[in-house]
């Protein structure tokens, strides 16, 4: 039924053999009346689950009364999603200003364009493993595998990954010293012209305008940085006199039991990009701001128009996250569900020995089957578990709705004990 509809789309991803009729909670019903245990929130957005009814109520009311403006015009709605938005940041980092936009790439592009505006300065740095969209600038700014028509950028660079598990230079944490952020810088050096100054004039970091990074690793095989990374990155970013990039379109609107998850380090950033989660599954993405960023970007005249930006429906879909996650005390929520979560997954790691490298913080989990991952992920996926699975990695990772309720982890976590007990027979 699926392979139908398919022929009629572009080819530029796989589609599930699965046609989906409606949703509801963190379950899919198909067309065959098969159910589906969605433990990826749609792709990481629908964070309240599907078709939560009070959002639902609201959203019939709020597309009654006005959905689009032209991009020169406001609306209350655009005004209480910023505010919202802006009750979600930490009050002694400053004044931080809000720009919306319609995906996380765009904001991820946004971003980039305020810290040039204001720098003056052309080259971004990132990370191999990171990943920060699907746009044309977002795809040269990622460290994921990639094809090779795109060219390449003279103004990107890539910081090696900090994943103690598997350490680029062969260090362990602690007692490291962070050493593969040394390693990265010196690598830089080594191969970048001018990337200390010198009769380039250019200063440190050969003209790096932002330090583009995610507090957790996602695409990149679902990984934590070490505690103290950020704050070392942080220092290093402002040596170079770059700006600090968050890019929390996966883990921010609560993800990991805090509003974003820099926030469980001590570091402010210069500009935060949210998306996903913030919207419930609209597709509403921002870039919030440090103020003197904004000013120094309005001062040589950055503008950005796109058709969607502001719109008074992503405006109350953002402040209506803000106020549901609150209202249900989600971020709490999380927690508690998370560290469940974590704990049944290490029992089964324990007592099958299938799958290993168990890790989590808030409702952001992963691990690795130990043998044969595309095999692993095709069984959760035929007995109706909805996971993704990183080959690159050997990651299935889970993102589940906010609403999930102990009584479902709890099937998924039988369903993963027979697909676990099912692998000790494969050849």
């Amino acid at each position: 039924m699926m392979t139908v509809y398919a022929r009629k789309l572009a080819r530029i991803q796989p589609f599930a053999d699965v046609s989906v009729a409606e949703a509801e909670g963190c379950w899919y019903t198909d067309e065959t009346g098969g159910k589906h245990l969605d433990l990826l929130s749609g792709c990481w957005c629908s964070v309240l689950g599907h078709n939560h009814p009070e959002f639902v109520r609201r959203l019939r009311e709020q597309t009654g009364r006005l959905i689009h403006l032209g991009t020169g015009y406001l609306s209350r709605e655009v005004t209480e999603g910023a505010e919202a938005l802006l009750s979600t940041m930490d009050p002694a980092a400053g004044e931080y200003k809000v720009a919306f936009v319609s995906t996380g790439s765009e904001a991820v592009d946004l971003a980039v364009k305020f810290a040039k505006a204001a720098t003056g300065r052309p080259g971004v740095v990132s990370f191999e493993r990171g990943y920060y969209g699907a746009s044309t600038s977002t795809y040269h700014w990622g460290g994921l595998p990639k094809k090779d028509f795109m060219g390449t950028d003279p103004e990107s660079y890539h910081l090696l990954a900090p994943d103690c598990a598997a350490c680029p230079v062969g260090r362990d944490h602690p007692g490291c010293e962070y050493a593969c952020l040394e390693a990265s810088e010196q690598r830089l050096a080594a191969t970048v012209s001018g990337w200390g100054g010198g009769a380039t004039g250019r200063g440190g970091g050969a003209g790096v305008a932002a330090v583009l990074f995610e507090p957790v690793f996602s695409a990149g095989g679902v990984f934590w940085p070490p505690p103290g990374y950020l704050e070392r990155l942080e220092a290093t970013a402002r040596r170079w006199g770059a700006l600090l990039i968050a890019n929390e379109v996966t883990t921010g609107a609560g993800r990991t039991g805090r509003w974003h998850a820099y926030q469980h380090s001590s570091i402010t950033p210069d500009v935060v990009v949210v998306g996903k989660g913030i919207g419930n599954g609209l597709p509403v993405a921002a870039a919030v701001v440090k103020s003197e960023v904004e000013e120094a970007a309005y001062r040589v005249g950055l503008v950005h128009v796109q058709s969607h930006q502001s719109d008074p429906l992503s405006g109350f879909a953002v402040a209506e996250v803000v106020r549901l996650v609150r209202g249900l005390g989600l971020l709490e929520r999380n927690v508690g569900l998370g560290e469940e979560l974590k704990a049944k997954l290490e029992r089964v790691a324990r007592e099958t020995g299938a799958i290993r490298d168990v890790r989590g913080q808030g409702l952001m989990a992963a691990f690795a089957p130990v043998s044969d991952g595309p095999r692993f992920h095709a069984e959760l996926t035929r007995r109706g578990v909805v996971t993704c699975y990183r080959p690159a990695y050997g990651t299935v990772q889970l993102m589940p709705a906010y609403t999930i309720t102990s009584a479902e982890i709890d099937w998924f976590v039988s369903v993963l004990t027979s697909v676990a007990a099912s692998a000790a027979t494969w050849r």
